[in-house]
């Protein structure tokens, strides 16, 4: 019923925007332009790189954009690069080492019993 109900309300204007939209007041059309905008541009960058993205990321973008816009495309890529490398490093030295205990063959040894010639290579080899 919603859904017929602003059917009957939307249809009508479509032919009446021609009409109605000149005798509005020109910050009327431009205020709701900008309002709009402003709405988008909150919603889709800052919601974005405020739930989404780690503040050296954003800070690595805007210098590409220096970057690129005072020295070029290529330049910018580069070094945009460079820095998101960097930052890979920098985030993921100082992680816990996966490595957590080293052993030798004499204690991880097989279970699974050999013919003798096969045990002495593989003691003799390790």
């Amino acid at each position: 019923a919603v859904g017929l109900t602003k059917l009957a309300c939307v249809v009508p204007m479509l032919f009446l925007v021609d009409h109605v939209v000149p005798r509005l007041p020109c910050a009327l059309p431009g205020g709701v332009a900008w309002w709009m905008g402003m709405v988008f541009m909150k919603e889709t960058f800052l919601d974005i790189l405020r739930q989404h993205s780690h503040g050296l990321d954003v800070l690595i973008v805007i210098s590409m954009a220096a970057v690129i816009m005072y020295m070029g495309m290529l330049e910018g890529i580069f070094f945009g690069l460079l820095l998101a490398m960097l930052a890979f490093t920098w985030r993921y030295s100082d992680l816990a080492p996966v490595v957590r205990t080293v052993e030798n063959a004499s204690f991880l040894h097989s279970n699974v019993s050999r013919p003798l010639a096969q045990s002495d290579l593989i003691e003799r080899l390790g």
